[in-house]
């Protein structure tokens, strides 16, 4: 059994992702080839850390992270403010389940917060990423309402409240 935890963190706080960074840069080695792979992990860190945001943390049931979501607060220029997903990872032998798992409490978190839309990139390959955007409805399951393109969502100030 994989338990979910939500948690706002403020500037600052370490990313809950720290704990599986060599498994995150294994299964994408995009995200270090313009440097190393621990000035890759320093990026990803100050990017989520540098910013209010929630996390959202799969464990298991001895407490190992399987999966983790960060998201923020993003004024896209595609659609305005959103939530923005600036990080989702899941272990291999967790895939599928879990994955759908943090998304949609990132989508319950969305709601509660007052956002109508939770942007996201899905990772298609190796340096092929799919920009997404969801519709976020009081009481109803999310809808999917665009993809395409390549830009990801960039990192906000997560609002807590609007």
């Amino acid at each position: 059994m994989v338990a979910l935890t939500v948690t706002y963190r403020d500037p600052g706080e370490p990313m809950a992702g720290r704990e599986i960074i060599n498994q995150v840069l294994d299964a994408t080695p995009e995200m270090y080839w313009q440097c190393s792979r621990e000035e890759a992990a320093s990026r990803i860190f100050e990017a989520a850390e540098d910013i209010e945001r929630v996390e959202i943390e799969a464990r298991d049931e001895s407490g190992r992270l399987v999966g983790y979501l960060t998201a923020g607060d993003d004024d896209d220029p595609n659609v305005g403010p959103s939530l923005g997903i600036q990080h989702l990872y899941v272990l291999p032998e967790y895939r599928g389940t879990i994955g759908v798992k943090l998304i949609s409490a990132a989508v319950d978190v969305a709601r509660k917060a007052n956002y109508q839309i939770v942007g996201y990139t899905r990772r298609k390959g190796e340096g092929r990423f799919e920009l997404r955007y969801m519709r976020v409805s009081k009481g109803v399951p999310c809808e999917e309402i665009k993809e395409g393109g390549s830009e990801s969502s960039r990192p906000g100030k997560h609002r807590r409240t609007r």
